[in-house]
């Protein structure tokens, strides 16, 4: 029941947090690396893959209520929601960690609501769901589930190059640079995104099956 607890206090934190965080986003600065005015946010990996983990958690934070109170068992598709935010969340995380931070520069990484979509909210998510959400496990083929985020987007974010053309700053369409090594290179980048994904997806399983040993 403790553990049962310290979900629903992060998860509530991550469905009050982020949308908290984006209504900053979308009132600030169009200048600001990253950003964008209003529903124009949306185009990001970033807004939508936080989007989906305070969905997720609202929902297993609804569960947990329930689970707390009359004992039913949280649904397995509540708990794939979750991981598949969590691994989106993670995926946003590395990425400003290990490519646009140093491309970019950190400091205007963690600006703002950028400060809670980059960094804190996505860490809270990989806390959360690795350390208290220990009513399942998954299976290694769910770890797949973990990639559909990433998947979707990235069709999405390649149709839209080669439909409207890559564009120049600042209008440009391919805001992550996966141009930056030529169009017909965009399958490559998007492949290991994707297996990037994957491996992050596997490695919160293994967390979590750890914790679950430990509970």
């Amino acid at each position: 029941m403790k553990r049962a607890r310290g979900a629903l206090a992060l998860s509530v934190f991550i469905a009050i947090m982020m949308p908290v965080a984006w209504c900053m986003l979308m009132l600030s600065r169009s200048d600001i690396a990253l950003t964008a005015v209003g529903l124009y946010s949306l185009k990001y990996f970033t807004v939508l893959s936080n989007l989906l983990l305070a969905v997720a958690s609202l929902v297993y934070a609804v569960c947990l209520v329930r689970f707390m109170r009359s004992g039913a068992r949280v649904p397995h598709w509540a708990y794939l929601l979750k991981f598949a935010g969590t691994v989106a969340t993670t995926v946003t995380l590395m990425t400003v960690l290990l490519f646009l931070g140093p491309m970019l520069g950190y400091p205007l990484m963690f600006v703002g609501g950028n400060l809670w979509l980059h960094l804190i909210i996505p860490v809270a998510g990989i806390v959360e769901f690795v350390f208290f959400d220990v009513q399942y496990s998954l299976s290694f083929k769910e770890t797949l589930v973990g990639v559909v985020p990433t998947l979707l987007y990235g069709i999405a974010y390649c149709a839209n190059i080669l439909i409207n053309g890559v564009g120049t700053f600042p209008n440009t369409n391919d805001w992550y640079g996966f141009t930056m090594w030529g169009v017909q290179y965009m399958p490559v980048v998007l492949l290991v995104m994707l297996l990037a994904t994957w491996l992050f997806a596997v490695l919160i399983r293994l967390g979590n099956i750890k914790a679950n040993h430990l509970a």
